[in-house]
């Protein structure tokens, strides 16, 4: 944290308002990394579908693939599939079982 706000002191105009604003940003979208993060590696049963369980299910099954399938593939969390699929790391697994064979 201490970090951040020396590259930001360095990056932004002189400013404290631009800095504060900055490092609660990057702070909340740090905390909401881990949490899913750690939701990711619960046994806390999500049901697909739509709404917020929906949500978090596509990001559970999005990373336990990462981790049993191809830890080269599926690193998205927060956006599970789009920003896999624009960096071609995303995919179905069964064509991802056939590349490695």
């Amino acid at each position: 944290m201490a970090t951040a706000g020396v590259l930001l002191k360095l990056l932004l105009p002189n400013d404290p308002s631009l800095w504060i604003v900055s490092l609660v940003f990057y702070s909340t979208f740090g905390l909401w990394y881990e949490f899913l993060h750690f939701l990711s590696h619960t046994r806390v049963p999500f049901t697909p579908g739509r709404g917020v369980g929906g949500y978090f299910h596509k990001v559970k099954s999005n990373h336990i693939r990462h981790h049993r399938v191809d830890s080269d593939r599926w690193f998205t969390f927060t956006a599970p599939g789009s920003v896999d699929e624009w960096w071609g790391s995303g995919g179905d697994v069964r064509d991802n079982r056939r590349e490695a064979k």
